[in-house]
């Protein structure tokens, strides 16, 4: 039973893992193909979307040592978000300091 569970709370995990990376893969490449403006009005560009990608995959390593943690799909969502915020945050800070144009 104990097996039965961690088998499906893994599985959940890495399921859930794997839907969000290749959500994310899917949003920036079609955000930055497009040139479609977010909410601030900057444009995605292709150094975003590697920072976010970058980002993204350590997290998702660190999720999957975590598979056996019940607080893992926490961990995952605190992930998820800081995959999209911490490039952001280099992104605009660049900006900023004229690193891009």
């Amino acid at each position: 039973m104990i097996a039965f569970l961690i088998f499906k709370n893994a599985f959940a995990v890495y399921s859930t893992m794997i839907l969000l990376f290749a959500g994310y893969c899917l949003l920036y490449y079609l955000l930055w193909k497009f040139g479609i403006k977010d909410f601030l009005g900057i444009k995605y560009t292709a150094q975003y979307t590697e920072d976010v990608i970058i980002f993204t995959v350590p997290l998702m390593i660190l999720s999957c040592i975590m598979v056996l943690n019940p607080f893992a799909i926490i961990f995952i969502a605190i992930g998820a978000m800081l995959s999209i915020t911490v490039p952001f945050i280099f992104y605009k800070l660049s900006l900023k300091l004229h690193l891009i144009y």
